[in-house]
């Protein structure tokens, strides 16, 4: 049976023995892990994400069948590229002649590796405010965009390119739950360890650990050091509740989650 957490441990270098709750989803956390492991710290991988393919539908085709005469097609995460793609496979759409955009280095490699062509790469940090930044999603006046995305993601992109007079489609080729985990690591990992800090990068997993927590009358660890991706995730976890300490990496990228865990350790 497949596990739903894991706890691993490491010299005490760098990170001092820190211990790091890791809430991405389970096929995302292992690399976050091993760096921080790496470092000298001690993680739980405790996945408040699951995300799961949608039933491929007579829209979804149609939807795909649309891409053949996009002005850009952009991809918003890895997860897009990965159902996306077998959603334009079953609709039997080939992307060789259509401009595609990443959200990010990590999307875009995940393009490459699938055998795309990608014509716009989000600047750092990842994210729509980025990607809208630049001079190709300026000038969409009357360009068709299809957007590959999840369930109920945000709206900002869309809006804007509409804003900026583009026609946009949303096509939700995935879909992100709360997993059905045991909580019993978490305590576990407070009662046995002094110093533990909370990782989410996105608002939806900090949404999911809150309601875990609450479901569990476990509100009180919402006092705990947690750390966010970017300026807005710290914002919304402050408006969601969180107590503790909340500190914003640049990015949601590991390097930058492992270099403000160092500064945590360091203060």
């Amino acid at each position: 049976m497949r596990k739903t957490f894991c706890v691993k441990s490491s010299a005490k270098t760098g990170l001092n023995g820190l211990s790091v709750i890791v809430t991405r989803p389970l096929e995302q956390a292992g690399e976050l892990a091993a760096l921080i492991e790496q470092s000298g710290g001690r993680t739980l991988i405790f996945p408040t994400i699951e995300i799961g393919s949608r039933r491929f539908t007579d829209l979804m085709s149609r939807q795909m069948q649309g891409l053949k005469s996009a002005d850009w097609v952009i991809f918003i995460s890895i997860y897009a590229v990965r159902f996306g793609l077998q959603c334009a496979r079953l609709a039997g759409v080939s992307l060789d002649k259509i401009r595609i955009a990443s959200i990010g280095a990590a999307t875009t490699q995940a393009l490459i590796h699938a055998g795309e062509s990608v014509t716009l790469e989000c600047p750092p940090p990842p994210g729509s405010e980025s990607l809208l930044s630049t001079p190709e999603m300026g000038n969409v006046r009357g360009k068709t965009m299809f957007i590959i995305r999840g369930t109920g993601g945000r709206e900002l992109l869309g809006s804007t390119l509409r804003k900026r007079g583009a026609e946009v489609e949303y096509v939700e080729c995935y879909e992100r739950r709360c997993p059905a985990v045991p909580v019993d690591p978490i305590l576990e990992t407070f009662d046995h360890e002094q110093a533990v800090v909370i990782v989410t990068t996105s608002v939806y997993g900090l949404e999911n650990l809150i309601k875990m927590l609450r479901r569990h009358s476990l509100e009180n660890l919402m006092d705990s050091r947690l750390v966010v991706a970017g300026d807005r995730q710290l914002r919304e976890a402050r408006r969601m509740g969180w107590r503790g300490g909340v500190a914003a990496a640049r990015d949601a990228g590991n390097i930058a989650i492992l270099e403000k865990l160092g500064e945590l350790t360091a203060a």
